[in-house]
């Protein structure tokens, strides 16, 4: 989960009364590790042929208010894929995602890819290699790896296809990586090619509904894709007329502009954070799991509590690590 930074755009507002839980995406984290690979030309020139050139030329060097983008969220309609504000409702498709982030939004996603041929087993293992790499891990790798042979490169695309997974396109910035961004990494022959917009959208809608279930205190989820649709179906009449933010709406939202336009959100009255003031926070369930707690509760059934190391697992609960994972088993995503 990001800290707030002081580059936070629209941070000054006093956020305590409706501000309950927080976005993962971290659109700082990429800036500042793209800005030092990409001094190195053929690291840069990969990126851009694997279709990514666009989210990472233009992602914002700073972090969002986070009030802003959780407003998004809580406007987001999940039954319809709908971004419900006080401006108007704005629908969210495969090709907005696309046209927002500059990805491919055609095609065959990495699932129905792998679904219609054989994947080697050699392609099996290095995902699962993969799997149990940190955040820190991934980003020491993309900057690290030497781009001095055949292998070198293949590793350098997974990892960076894991790395903007993991903090732009399908956040989960702490724990290990989630099993779903696995299959991207299987052939990573010709990345550009795969329907990745849909791949994003999948994700967010699920993540979204998994926060309303589960009651959590984060969403995963490219919000900031909801972020990039909302400002240009609001600014620009039919969402999308001007010439030049048509093909990818984020080489206009970026910078100066929208450090702007975001601010303009915390002084509208019908914009986003005034949306926000008048919504009934959601309760968060704090959960406590401290040995405290637990002597009480083993005192109140007459119970001692266990001291083996096993034991105080079964209690206090095991960190869960990604085991060896059976993709043909997972479901298609819902959009």
């Amino acid at each position: 989960m990001p800290r707030k930074s002081k580059k936070e755009i629209g941070g000054e507002e006093d956020s305590s009364n409706f501000e309950h839980y927080r976005t993962r995406y971290s659109p700082l984290e990429i800036a500042k590790t793209y800005a030092i690979i990409s001094k190195d030309k053929q690291k840069r020139a990969l990126i851009h042929e694997m279709g990514f050139g666009a989210i990472v030329e233009n992602v914002p060097n700073f972090n969002i208010s986070n009030i802003v983008m959780m407003e998004l969220v809580d406007s987001f309609d999940t039954r319809d894929n709908t971004i419900r504000t006080y401006q108007g409702s704005y629908k969210v498709d495969v090709t907005k995602i696309g046209h927002a982030l500059g990805l491919k939004s055609r095609g065959l996603t990495y699932r129905q890819k792998m679904l219609k041929k054989d994947t080697p087993v050699d392609q099996y293992d290095a995902a699962n290699a993969l799997r149990k790499k940190t955040l820190a891990q991934l980003r020491e790798m993309v900057k690290s790896i030497k781009m001095d042979s055949p292998e070198n490169i293949t590793t350098f695309k997974r990892a960076f296809i894991l790395y903007i997974q993991k903090t732009l396109l399908c956040p989960n910035i702490s724990g290990p990586l989630d099993p779903r961004t696995l299959t991207t990494v299987l052939d990573v022959s010709n990345p550009r090619e795969m329907n990745w917009a849909r791949h994003v959208l999948g994700y967010l809608v699920q993540s979204i509904k998994e926060l309303r279930a589960k009651n959590q205190k984060s969403v995963d989820g490219c919000v900031f894709a909801l972020l990039i649709i909302y400002l240009q179906e609001t600014h620009f009449e039919e969402g999308c007329q001007d010439e030049e933010a048509q093909h990818s709406w984020i080489d206009y939202w970026k910078g100066e502009t929208l450090q702007e336009k975001i601010k303009v959100e915390f002084e509208d009255p019908i914009g986003l954070v005034a949306q926000a003031r008048e919504r009934t926070p959601r309760k968060i369930e704090k959960k406590t799991t401290t040995k405290g707690v637990q002597l009480k509760k083993a005192e109140a059934l007459g119970r001692t509590l266990p001291t083996s190391l096993e034991d105080k697992g079964r209690i206090l609960g095991k960190r869960k690590h990604i085991e060896e994972f059976d993709y043909e088993s997972e479901p298609e995503y819902e959009t």
